[in-house]
């Protein structure tokens, strides 16, 4: 399974270099290499994406892979705490 978390982190991180226009290779390689799951704890979790901002919903199991998308992952949802998707970062990068 490390294998395909980690394969699924590159991807990712592939992915951002051009919705988030990143330009630092240093950046890129942190988004491949840094493990998103270390931060929002054990699975289940609950995402919004950016492309429908309306309903959070839940991720069927605990797979870290579902963290490497482009979505917001809710930290604290009655408090709209959650982290942001990557696309912010190309212009200050």
């Amino acid at each position: 399974m490390s294998d395909l978390i980690e394969e699924a982190r590159h991807r990712y991180a592939e992915e951002l270099r051009f919705t988030a226009r990143l330009g630092s290779r240093a950046v890129i390689d942190a988004f491949a290499t840094v493990p998103r799951e270390r931060f929002f704890g054990l699975g289940p979790w609950r995402l919004l994406s950016p492309m429908a901002l309306g309903e959070y919903w839940t991720t069927e199991d605990g797979d870290p892979r579902h963290l490497y998308h482009d979505v917001l992952i809710a930290i604290d949802e009655q408090r709209r705490l959650k982290q942001r998707a990557a696309e912010p970062l190309g212009s200050h990068v």
